[in-house]
């Protein structure tokens, strides 16, 4: 399936009754359903539309209701796990075992983690000029090289997904990581596709909805989201 997202909101459909809430920050799109499960996806501090319309006839060309389609996928999907592991990445998986570790999207505290541990990660970012990162131009030989990437879930709402997965051996190990992440075993369709680190929150959290709201990113309200994953 070239977007996954696509297919993942085919499982998940727009119901106008399952919606209670839904906010639009400048870091951030935030839903809960009314059962009070939620799901967030990072803009990208992309300006996204401000209605829910992207979600009654969504156009997945369009980066603002592929996020907004990607919020309301993380807060139906990531609640129907019966067992997940709740761990840290770096807990969950030994990154010590690989050789040529990528990682696409910086995550800072992940990077100076391992990079404590004498790990070296070769990190990417689209904002290349203002994070301790490699040159974006050397992101496709690298990747090519790699036996483990650690990769933003944000590459599902920004249409690099399938191209980024394209440059990775088969035999290597990708982890989809960040509270962007939906939980479905749907992304193990693509063979090199490990583990998905996500997140969970506690029903009806109106405050990680309000943090949201005002413009706050995941520093925001990491403490009130659970990290939870599944491996293949």
């Amino acid at each position: 399936m070239n977007d996954i997202l696509e297919g993942l909101f085919k499982s998940f459909p727009f119901s106008q009754k399952k919606l209670e809430r839904i906010v639009f920050g400048a870091k951030d799109v935030g839903i809960m359903l009314s059962n009070g499960n939620i799901g967030v996806c990072s803009t990208l501090c992309h300006t996204i539309e401000g209605n829910y319309s992207a979600l009654e006839k969504p156009n997945f060309s369009n980066y603002s209701h592929r996020v907004v389609v990607n919020a309301w996928v993380n807060a139906n999907v990531n609640y129907t796990h019966t067992q997940l592991g709740n761990n840290d990445i770096y807990e969950a998986v030994n990154f010590g075992d690989f050789e040529n570790l990528c990682m696409v999207g910086y995550f800072g505290s992940l990077a100076e983690r391992l990079e404590s541990k004498g790990i070296k990660v070769k990190a990417f970012d689209l904002d290349e000029y203002n994070k301790p990162v490699e040159p974006l131009k050397n992101q496709k030989e690298e990747l090519m090289l790699a036996d483990a990437v650690i990769l933003t879930a944000t590459s599902l709402s920004n249409l690099t997904f399938a191209n980024l997965i394209s440059f990775i051996p088969q035999n290597a190990k990708v982890y989809l990581l960040g509270p962007s992440t939906p939980l479905s075993t749907m992304l193990f369709n693509f063979p090199n596709i490990a583990g998905i680190f996500g997140a969970q929150f506690n029903p009806f959290d109106h405050a990680v909805l309000d943090a949201i709201e005002q413009g706050g990113g995941t520093r925001s309200f990491l403490s009130r989201m659970k990290k939870v994953y599944v491996l293949r």
